[in-house]
C-alpha cells in the first residue's frame, strides 16, 4: 500500500497529528485479511469455561460501546473530538480482555483471567517470539528487539506518498520502542546520570520486545494519562478520520481474535 495524501491535509494540523494518522492507517492495512493461530492443543477443560461467562460479557459489551461510539461519530465529526480520546483507552481494555481469554483457552489457569496489563502483553509477546501462536501477515506476526531504536529514517519521510508499508511499520515499532523504554524509566523514577539507574534501564533495554499488543497498550496509556495533546488545534473533520481509522483497525483485531476464541470454545464444547 503506498499512502495517499489526499486524506491528509492543508490546514494546521500538526506533523505529530499527521504521525499518528499515517501510524494508525498502516496498522489497518496490515489488519487487513489476517488468519490467527495457536500451536499445539489448549489445555483448557469443558467444566472450566463457566469461568469465562463474565469476561464474554465485559467483551460483548466493550465492543458494542465502541461500536456506538462509531455511529455517533458517523453522524456528528464534532463528537469525535472526544471520543477520539477514549476510544484508544476502550480499545486496549477490549484487547486485554480478548488476551486473558485467549490465555485461559490456552493453559487452563484461572488466574490467566486476572493477570496484570503487563504481564499479559509480556505473555503475548513471548508467545509470538517461540512462534506458538502466529499472524499471517509477517509484520504483525514479528516481535522487535531493541535493535529497532537503531533504524533509521529522515525526518517527515513518513509523511511522503512514496514510502513503503513495511518502513512506516518499523517507525511505529521505533517509537512504541521509545515509549515503552520512557513508561519503564518513569515507573521506576530512574535517572539515568546515575550509574546504578543507567545500568538498570541497559539491563531491561536488552530484554526487550514489542509487537502489535505494545501499540494499542502504550496508545491507551497516551490516551489515558499524558501526552494526548497531539489532537489539539486539530478540527473534527480529521479527528474523525483518525477516530474512523482507529475503530476499523480494533474491530478488525476483536473479530481475528474472538473469531479464533469462539471456535476454540466450540471445539472445546464438543470434544472433552
Amino acid at each position: 500500500m503506498i499512502i495517499s495524501k489526499e486524506s491528509l491535509f492543508v490546514d494546521n494540523a500538526t506533523n505529530q497529528f499527521k504521525t499518528h494518522l499515517v501510524y494508525i492507517k498502516v496498522i489497518l492495512n496490515e489488519l487487513k485479511n489476517v488468519n490467527f493461530d495457536v500451536a499445539g492443543n489448549l489445555l483448557v477443560k469443558k467444566n472450566d469455561l463457566a469461568l469465562l461467562k463474565q469476561k464474554r460479557q465485559l467483551i460483548k459489551l466493550t465492543m458494542k460501546s465502541i461500536d456506538d461510539e462509531f455511529e455517533i461519530v458517523k453522524i456528528s465529526q464534532e463528537y469525535s473530538l472526544a471520543s477520539v480520546l477514549w476510544l484508544p483507552i476502550k480499545s486496549y481494555y477490549l484487547l486485554y480482555h480478548l488476551l486473558t481469554v485467549l490465555d485461559f483457552l490456552m493453559t487452563g489457569r484461572g488466574s490467566s483471567l486476572s493477570k496484570s496489563h503487563n504481564k499479559i502483553i509480556k505473555v503475548f509477546n513471548k508467545l509470538l517470539s517461540s512462534k506458538k501462536l502466529s499472524f499471517s501477515n509477517k509484520n504483525l506476526d514479528r516481535i522487535f528487539n531493541s535493535s529497532i531504536l537503531d533504524f533509521k529514517s529522515k525526518s517527515g519521510e513518513h509523511l511522503k506518498n512514496d514510502i513503503d508499508n513495511d518502513s512506516v511499520y518499523k517507525l511505529i515499532m521505533k517509537k512504541i520502542a521509545k515509549d515503552k523504554m520512557n513508561e519503564f524509566k518513569r515507573k521506576r523514577s530512574l535517572n539515568l546520570r546515575k550509574k546504578k539507574d543507567n545500568d538498570i534501564y541497559k539491563k531491561e533495554k536488552e530484554k526487550l520486545e514489542i509487537s502489535i499488543f505494545d501499540y494499542f497498550y502504550l496508545m491507551r496509556l497516551r490516551s489515558n494519562y499524558r501526552n494526548s495533546d497531539f489532537i489539539d488545534s486539530v478540527n473534527s473533520k480529521h479527528t474523525k478520520e483518525y477516530f474512523t481509522s482507529y475503530y476499523h483497525s480494533i474491530s478488525k483485531l476483536y473479530k481475528i481474535l474472538s473469531n479464533f476464541i469462539n471456535l476454540k470454545i466450540k471445539e472445546v464444547e464438543k470434544h472433552s
